[in-house]
């Protein structure tokens, strides 16, 4: 008889989110290929939205995984995949909360000289509200692809040893077969209360890892690359993105390269303070909403790489200390002095201001 362990119910009332990752514990050899048909012959339920949420199933290094997405109310669910896991013969399975991966990353705290994150705004529009604000969406079916994006991305780090996408409130270790798939579901999903955003990494034995995190609400991903707890090679690194740059697929708008002691956050490509002191405030707005608007019309500030398409595509006024590409599509800035914005421990302020005044109307910095 298959069972719920008491835990699925309390980490659902915890989480106050409309999404749970679960495990199915069997001992059967066959597990992942039965946790598919059984969740296969739920499909009509859904259909015929008997029920309302979305599954996905997943092979993770504990068992078949089973995530639930997009759910109002989990008993249903978990009363109809008992009975289907039943149906299909696994009679002894368990159903209990995925274990979180072990994250051995660095989330949310400051790296060294080197490293270098690419910060791309995907052309977007603003389409309706949630319960964060204002959602900014790509046209239909950009998202799907985003999401390969994002994990070919991540894969082609050398030596990968560790892949995890972040879902359902963990970061939860997955095959690359499973993560596409599922990665593409978290990309796409409806903007809700649980923190929207769809993230992979991974990771080599020796401490190099790559990240790609998309913000559902601004229709922003932060890309990075780099080495946890050392200084990284920053022209090596700066290859790394800048080969990104040189292959950005039509739906982005605008990217530009951040270096230095910068986090792993979402916000809007940064300004270059500590912290958005009055000065900055006066200049860029702190609303994040006003701050998206503003964005899909001009560039907020001056960068050492910067890619500009459509709307925000402007010349620099002074172009003289930019190496610039100019094609049908994209106009790249690429200030001339790179170890300048790259290789220092700390960004300059008269560097920062001068490529400023030289960008003119190009940012919004300049009013």
């Amino acid at each position: 008889m298959v069972s719920v362990t008491s835990s699925v119910a309390r980490t659902w009332k915890a989480g106050e989110t409309d999404n749970i990752a679960l495990l199915v514990k069997t001992k059967r050899p066959d597990g992942l290929a039965l946790t598919r048909q059984a969740v296969q012959r739920m499909a009509p339920l859904f259909d015929e939205e008997v029920l309302q949420a979305s599954l996905t199933v997943h092979d993770t290094p504990k068992g078949p995984g089973v995530f639930i997405d997009s759910c109002d109310d989990l008993d249903p669910v978990l009363h109809h995949l008992g009975s289907a896991l039943a149906d299909v013969g696994l009679d002894d399975a368990v159903i209990t909360v995925l274990p979180a991966a072990p994250w051995r990353g660095a989330r949310g705290v400051s790296f060294p000289c080197g490293y270098i994150r690419a910060l791309v705004v995907l052309d977007a529009a603003p389409e309706g509200e949630s319960w964060w604000g204002p959602v900014w969406r790509p046209e239909a079916g950009v998202l799907e692809q985003v999401a390969d994006w994002m994990l070919d991305y991540c894969l082609a780090l050398s030596g990968v040893s560790h892949l995890e996408v972040y879902a359902a409130g963990r970061d939860i270790a997955l095959d690359p077969e499973g993560a596409r798939p599922f990665l593409r579901s978290q990309a796409t999903r409806r903007v809700g209360e649980d923190l929207p955003i769809a993230v992979c990494e991974t990771r080599a034995d020796d401490g190099r890892f790559r990240r790609a995190n998309l913000d559902l609400q601004t229709a922003r991903i932060a890309m990075s690359s780099g080495v946890d707890d050392h200084p990284y090679d920053w022209q090596a690194n700066l290859a790394v993105q800048l080969e990104l740059l040189a292959q950005l697929p039509d739906y982005v708008q605008s990217a530009v390269l951040s270096s230095g002691q910068t986090s792993l956050g979402l916000e809007t490509p940064r300004l270059h303070s500590d912290a958005l002191n009055e000065e900055s405030i006066d200049r860029i707005p702190y609303d994040s909403s006003e701050r998206r608007h503003l964005e899909a019309r001009q560039m907020l500030d001056a960068y050492g790489v910067m890619l500009m398409r459509g709307a925000v595509r402007r010349y620099p006024a002074d172009p003289s200390p930019w190496d610039i590409t100019d094609t049908t599509t994209s106009l790249l800035l690429q200030w001339n002095d790179a170890e300048a914005w790259f290789g220092a421990d700390a960004l300059d302020s008269e560097l920062l201001l001068r490529a400023r005044r030289s960008l003119g109307n190009a940012i919004a910095w300049n009013g």
